[in-house]
């Protein structure tokens, strides 16, 4: 399957010129598919996705943007346990197994991924392992595949993924969607398309297995000792009733609801479930509620086999007490590979194709931390760079992004007065060893190029780019060049491998 040949006929007034669009130079340059691969390691569940993207290039000039016009799925794999070792730490192995067997499935090879994302979320990235078994796979998998953790990160693409976005754009409403996996709760509040805020707790269908007679097979400690302050006595061997079993999702149930307002409610009484800071809502009406993750699929059909945890039961309990709080109860687009369609589909972005970039040695670059500069005359540019590279604790020898908003005339003169300003601080970040990536929104990048190897920089280890929006603290991952385009395929991302405990005081 070649990810670059797209159907269909491209018509002109007479029919004896008319060629496939595929083999049409100018088609080729403004419209192209790339094959992009999602793939979840959660708490429970290990997912692969595989979608088309297709990409247009819309306006002209300075303005003119290679954008995402439709998605296509093209395979998504059956639901696979996520394998772990003794000791909790995951079986690169088999995750290596169940990646092949998908595209085996889709009929692909690595060589056909042009462009995805591996994410590790709720639990699994709580493995000590997490980390190294990120890097080995994002290696492996591919052209080009980026690894995403952290709990914000995944509530953000749940959201994508669910159709949460898409329904508060559609109708104009504040969404508030709610990814229940097997280790942990996510929440992402969503207003006509902008994610407002994002939090999650350390809730979760799959943090105690029960065997066919209802004996525990396995409950994780943290959530041994919450079961107790609710009242429950959870440990290996002990029996729980199917009655037991609902007032337990039901005492969970309510403290997912009282998350949902945000504050610090739930802190209170649980400090122990909080993943993340929680957000100030309560001066937002919410319109709906959308349920994602494998424990969501339940709120929407209690008729589901049980797989053995408490999933079935907190899902029922769940949508009982989004009923009882008046909430409206949306239908999501997906629930159990919410996270993955989002990965999949929303963190890729497209260059502009008049680039600068001399060399592409190294490639494809990764784990870029992005840096916003400003120019104005507020701050000389070089302490500027200087001060914001110290406080991201970025080390010599690592290539940075300098991000930059361009809204002057488009000349030699104030191109080249910008560069001059620019010259020190890069000088310095390249005879470290680093790549530096000059990201903006105007339509530049070539010319800036030029006129940096006018003043005597080393271009080498200098790439432009323009067509890009990125926002500080993003981490970016650059892959190779796409046949026929010029453009360079760009993947947005925040990493967050150094879980936290729990915080035992909350300001």
């Amino acid at each position: 399957m070649s990810p670059h040949i797209l159907s269909g006929r491209h018509h002109h007034d007479d029919d004896e010129f008319e060629v496939p669009l595929s083999e049409n130079w100018l088609w080729k340059s403004n419209n192209f598919s790339l094959v992009s691969a999602g793939i979840d390691i959660g708490s429970s569940s290990t997912l692969v996705l595989l979608m088309r993207i297709n990409i247009k290039k819309s306006g002209s000039g300075r303005y003119a943007k290679f954008k995402v016009v439709s998605r296509e799925l093209v395979y998504e794999s059956p639901v696979n346990f996520t394998p772990y070792k003794h000791g909790g730490l995951i079986d690169s192995e088999k995750i290596r197994k169940i990646i092949s067997a998908a595209f085996s499935g889709a009929g692909v090879t690595k060589d056909s991924i042009d462009v995805g994302a591996l994410i590790l979320t709720g639990e699994a990235m709580r493995s000590e392992n997490s980390s190294e078994i990120g890097r080995s796979l994002s290696l492996d998998s591919g052209r080009f595949i980026s690894v995403n953790a952290g709990h914000k990160l995944e509530s953000v693409l749940a959201a994508h993924g669910s159709g949460a976005v898409d329904e508060s754009i559609r109708s104009g409403s504040t969404v508030l969607n709610i990814d229940i996996g097997g280790g942990t709760t996510k929440y992402a509040l969503v207003s006509r398309g902008q994610i407002l805020a994002s939090w999650a707790l350390s809730i979760g269908g799959r943090l105690v297995l029960f065997n066919r007679d209802g004996f525990v097979e396995k409950v994780t400690t943290d959530f041994s000792n919450l079961s107790e302050k609710l009242g429950f006595e959870l440990g290996p061997g002990s029996y729980v009733s199917v009655e037991q079993k609902k007032r337990l999702a039901t005492s969970l149930a309510d403290i997912v609801m009282k998350g949902t307002k945000g504050n610090e409610e739930v802190l209170n009484s649980f400090p122990e479930l909080a993943l993340t800071e929680f957000p100030d809502i309560g001066h937002y009406k919410i319109d709906g509620v959308m349920v994602s993750g494998g424990v969501g699929e339940f709120v929407y059909n209690a008729s589901l086999p049980d797989f053995g945890d408490i999933g079935r039961e907190l899902g029922m309990a769940v949508a009982a007490q989004i009923d009882k709080h008046g909430f409206r109860k949306l239908i999501p687009r997906s629930c159990l590979r919410a996270t993955v369609a989002g990965v999949s589909g929303f963190t890729m972005q497209v260059s502009g194709n008049t680039i600068y970039c001399p060399s592409y040695d190294g490639f494809p670059l990764r784990n870029l931390p992005v840096i916003h500069i400003h120019n104005d005359d507020e701050e000389p540019l070089n302490d500027h760079i200087r001060e914001k590279v110290e406080s991201l604790g970025i080390t010599p020898g690592r290539g940075v992004v300098l991000m930059f908003h361009w809204d002057e005339e488009a000349n030699y003169s104030n191109m080249i007065s910008f560069v001059k300003q620019l010259k020190a601080p890069i000088s310095d970040l390249t005879e470290s060893g680093g790549k530096v990536v000059l990201v903006t929104d105007g339509d530049i990048a070539q010319s800036l190029g030029h006129i940096m190897e006018e003043e005597g920089l080393d271009t080498s280890r200098i790439i432009c780019l323009d067509g890009i929006s990125l926002n500080e603290l993003n981490f970016v991952d650059i892959g190779n060049p796409l046949d026929d385009v010029g453009a360079l395929p760009v993947t947005v991302k925040s990493l967050d491998f150094n879980w936290r405990q729990y915080p035992k005081e909350r300001k």
